[in-house]
Parts: structure tokens; C-alpha cells; sequence
């Protein structure tokens, strides 16, 4: 009997334990990790936030595979961009342009594309965020997020001088505050396109937004008299669900570390290898000069409502 009525108090007591430990009681805020749900916060996370938009624009250049800016010199006409046969076989395949060079080096640029797109997801991740935001004044908001725009553009720019094998000669900038009718106090807006003329006949056009409320919209396409080339944004999973009431696909992924995470470790691989085989930075100051002048190009045509001459950009 004695027995029995400490099974039962034992009992009681494993009860009461199990119910105190609830979810809600284990489910606690993580100290060591950053979220979108705990970041994003005080104006030193936006500034920690834009460091990492500068380091994923300069990520484009460091790639030592094939960075953009040393695939454009091996596709140009200069004399000792491609040194021919001495070059790695995925070198001939840019310097010919002929597959048959390498057929097996089918995704020679996916490294560096992937890394264009980290660069502009962490943009759009803190354009996205800057309302949750504890800003100490409107002018370091102002220029953080101004900062911010003029990254993801030169991304944007560099991405386009690629897909047209060209140079820009002529860029034409608007632009409005149809978001946020505040930003207009700093100069400045929140809705822009940018049309750009190539040397070679070519037309280009990106948008700007910094609002995108179905998710960060990051396609690239390229017509041309044969047909189209696009490529789409990465998905959480590639289900699609088609029902009478339509089609449902899942959203992209959500944060660029999770994105683009083996961009940045194949990218960490051949740094090391540069380092260690003691190859030349695959970087021109040329090519890292383009992108800021088109920039200053749009920042005038935005200014003036006139077209301006690369040309006429100071280098």
C-alpha cells in the first residue's frame, strides 16, 4: 500500500514537471546567432549590415576562379588577356568562345553569379528591414541607405556590362519616391530605372525598388534575335502546386548565408588557391573604375533629366 501511494506521488510530481516545461518555456531567443527576427534593430546593426554590403560587392572581384572583371579581359581584344594554349582549358572556352573548348566546364561564371546575387540580397536585406530600425537621426539613416542603393546599383551595372559583352556609352537615369514620400527630404529616391546604351547597339534597363512585399525579385534576362536567356530566382523548394485556383510555388530563401552558402565557401577555396599558387589578382582597376562612373552617369541624369555621355564622367 505504502508502495502504491509513492508510485502515485511520483507520478504527480512528473506531471507537474512536464507540464511546466512547455514550449513557450524552452522556446528562448538565441544569444550567439543573428535572425532577421533579432537583427536589424539599433543603428549599429544597420551599420555592421552595410559592411556587409560593401564585402559582398568586393566578393565579385576577390573570386579567383573566374572573377567578372578578369573574364572580361580574356574575352576583350587585347593583345595578352587570353595567352592561348598555355591558358586552362576553361580560360579558351571565354578567350574563343567556343564550349568545345572544354566541354565539361559547362558553369565556368555560376561561382561569380552567385556572388553578385549575395551582394544584392544583403542590400535588399537591410533596404527591406531599415523601418525596424532604431536610427539615432534621419541623416545617418539618409546615408546608410543611400550607401546601400549605390551598392546593389553597381552590381547591377557590372552584372549588365557582362551580359552584353559591351561597354556603356550613354546612361539615362528617373526616378521618384513612391514608397515612402519622406525619403524625398534627403534627395533621393525609392523607385528608379536605369537605361543604358553599349557600344555595341545593345540596350540595357534595370529597376529599383525598395519595396518588394512577394520577396526579393532578383532575375536577369537577356533577348536576343534567337531567343531569350533568364535566369530566375532560387526557391525554398521547387514544388509547385497547380489547382483550379491556380499555381503556387514556394518563396525565395529567405537570408543570403543560407542562399548562398556554397558560393562563399567555394569562393573562401579559391582565394586560398591564389594565395598559394601565387596567381595574379584576377581584378583590373579599369573594371572597378566602369561601375562607379556609370554610377555617378545615372546620379546626374537623375539630377538633370538628361542623358549623359560616359565620356563626359571624369576617370
Amino acid at each position: 500500500m505504502n508502495k502504491f501511494k509513492l508510485y502515485i506521488f511520483g507520478l504527480a510530481l512528473a506531471s507537474m514537471g512536464m507540464t511546466s516545461c512547455s514550449a513557450s518555456f524552452l522556446d528562448v531567443e538565441s544569444k550567439k546567432e543573428s535572425t532577421s527576427d533579432n537583427f536589424y534593430r539599433t543603428e549599429n546593426d544597420a551599420w555592421r549590415a552595410l559592411i556587409g554590403c560593401y564585402d559582398g560587392w568586393q566578393c565579385t572581384s576577390s573570386c579567383a576562379q573566374c572573377a567578372f572583371y578578369f573574364a572580361s579581359e580574356v574575352m576583350a581584344d587585347e593583345c595578352f588577356a587570353g595567352v592561348g594554349n598555355t591558358d586552362p582549358r576553361n580560360f579558351q572556352v571565354l578567350d574563343r568562345f567556343d564550349a568545345n573548348q572544354s566541354p565539361s566546364d559547362m558553369n565556368i561564371l555560376e561561382t561569380e553569379w552567385k556572388n553578385y546575387y549575395a551582394a544584392v540580397y544583403r542590400c535588399n536585406e537591410l533596404l527591406a528591414h531599415e523601418g525596424q530600425i532604431s536610427w539615432g537621426n534621419e541623416e545617418t539613416k539618409g546615408t546608410y541607405l543611400g550607401e546601400c542603393h549605390a551598392i546593389r546599383a553597381l552590381c547591377y551595372f557590372d552584372m549588365v556590362r557582362y551580359l552584353s559583352c559591351s561597354e556603356v556609352t550613354e546612361v539615362s537615369a528617373i526616378g521618384a519616391c513612391l514608397v515612402n514620400p519622406d525619403i524625398a527630404k534627403y534627395d533621393d529616391v525609392d523607385t528608379a530605372i536605369v537605361t543604358l546604351k553599349f557600344a555595341n547597339g545593345a540596350i540595357g534597363v534595370i529597376d529599383n525598388c525598395r519595396q518588394a512585399p512577394y520577396g526579393y525579385d532578383q532575375r536577369v534576362e537577356v533577348h536576343c534575335e534567337k531567343g531569350c536567356v533568364q535566369d530566375n530566382n532560387d526557391l525554398q523548394n521547387e514544388a509547385f502546386i497547380s489547382t483550379a485556383a491556380g499555381v503556387e510555388s514556394a518563396k525565395p530563401t529567405w537570408f543570403f548565408l543560407e542562399r548562398y552558402n556554397d558560393a562563399f565557401i567555394e569562393e573562401e577555396k579559391e582565394f586560398a588557391q591564389a594565395i598559394i599558387n601565387d596567381t595574379p589578382v584576377p581584378v583590373t582597376g579599369i573594371d572597378g573604375l566602369e561601375p562607379v562612373r556609370i554610377a555617378i552617369a545615372a546620379k546626374k541624369s537623375l539630377e538633370t533629366g538628361l542623358p549623359v555621355k560616359l565620356e563626359d564622367i571624369e576617370a
